[in-house]
C-alpha cells in the first residue's frame, strides 16, 4: 500500500510538472518514449525511498535474525516494484507505441523506458542499504521542524534520503545513456538500426542493475544496514518500542560517553 501510494503521489505531481516544464519531442525521443521514460523515471525515482529496509525496519530485522540471506529481501522488494510499477508502464509504453506509432519502434521504445526503471531499481536497493530511512508520524515531524536547526537535523537522514533520488533523475537525464552508446556504436561501423540500439540499451540496462544490486547485497553482507545520522532521531521520534529497539540493533555502538536519549514524551 505504501509503494501504491507513493506511485499515485509521484504520477500526479509530475504531470503538474508538466505545466511548468512541458516536454518537447525532437530528435533523440518521439512523442512516446519521451512521455513514458518521463512518468517512468519521476515515478522510480520515488520508490527508491519509500517503504525501503528503514520503514520496514522491525521485519527487515526480524528475518535477518531468522537466518534470511538479504539477497533474498532485496529480491523481493525488487518484485514488488515490478508488479506495481515496471510492468504497468512496460503495458502502458507497448500499447500507446504500438497504436500511435506501430510495431516498428517497439523495439526501441520498450528499452527505452526499461532503462530508467531498471536504472532505478539498482539504485534504489544501493540507497536502501546506504540510507534507510526510519519511520515517525507526521505530525511529529512537521512539529519538530518548527523548533529550527535542531528539530531539522532529526530529519537530516530522511531528507537525504528523499533528495538523492531526484538529484540523480537530472543527473542521469543529462547523462544521455542511449546516446552515447549509439555513438559508441558508431564508432566501428554504421549508424545502429533501431533494434541494434534497444538490444544495447537493455544489455546495458540489466548490467547496471546487476552491478549496483551486487554491490548493495556486498555491502549488507560486510557492514550492515547504515543508519546514518539517525542515532538522536531514534531516541526522540515517538514510535512503537519495537522500531526502536530494531533500530538500535543497527546503530553502531554511541561514542564514550554518549547516551542515546530516550523518547520524548508529549504533553
Amino acid at each position: 500500500m505504501g509503494w501504491l501510494q507513493g506511485v499515485a503521489f509521484n504520477a500526479a505531481l509530475a504531470a503538474g510538472y508538466l505545466l511548468f516544464w512541458p516536454l518537447v519531442a525532437s530528435e533523440q525521443y518521439d512523442i512516446v518514449s519521451l512521455f513514458t521514460v518521463y512518468f517512468a523515471t519521476f515515478i522510480m525515482a520515488d520508490v527508491t525511498t519509500t517503504n525501503v529496509f528503514g520503514h520496514d525496519i522491525v521485519r527487515t530485522v526480524r528475518a535477518l535474525e531468522a537466518g534470511r540471506s538479504f539477497a533474498s529481501l532485496i529480491a523481493v522488494k525488487n518484485a514488488v516494484q515490478v508488479i506495481v510499477v515496471v510492468i504497468p508502464m512496460s503495458l502502458i509504453t507497448f500499447g500507446v507505441t504500438w497504436w500511435v506509432e506501430g510495431a516498428g519502434d517497439l523495439p526501441l521504445t520498450i528499452p527505452g523506458v526499461l532503462y530508467p526503471m531498471l536504472l532505478w531499481l539498482g539504485i534504489g536497493n544501493l540507497l536502501s542499504v546506504l540510507a534507510p530511512a526510519l519511520p515517525a508520524p507526521l505530525a511529529w515531524r512537521i512539529g519538530t521542524l518548527r523548533r529550527g536547526w535542531p528539530g531539522w537535523r532529526l530529519h537530516r537522514a530522511t531528507l537525504l534520503a528523499y533528495a538523492i533520488p531526484y538529484l540523480l533523475y537530472y543527473v542521469t537525464a543529462a547523462s544521455d545513456l542511449p546516446g552515447n552508446l549509439n555513438a559508441l556504436f558508431s564508432l566501428f561501423g554504421s549508424l545502429p538500426q533501431k533494434w541494434q540500439s534497444g538490444y544495447m540499451l537493455l544489455v546495458a540496462s540489466v548490467m547496471i542493475y546487476l552491478i549496483l544490486t551486487r554491490f548493495s547485497v556486498r555491502w549488507h553482507d560486510r557492514r550492515g544496514l547504515v543508519l546514518w545520522m539517525q542515532r538522536e532521531f531514534t531516541g526522540e521520534a515517538p514510535v512503537p518500542e519495537q522500531v526502536r529497539a530494531a533500530a538500535r540493533r543497527l546503530l553502531p555502538p554511541a561514542p564514550a560517553g554518549e547516551d542515546t536519549p530516550g523518547p520524548v514524551r508529549e504533553p
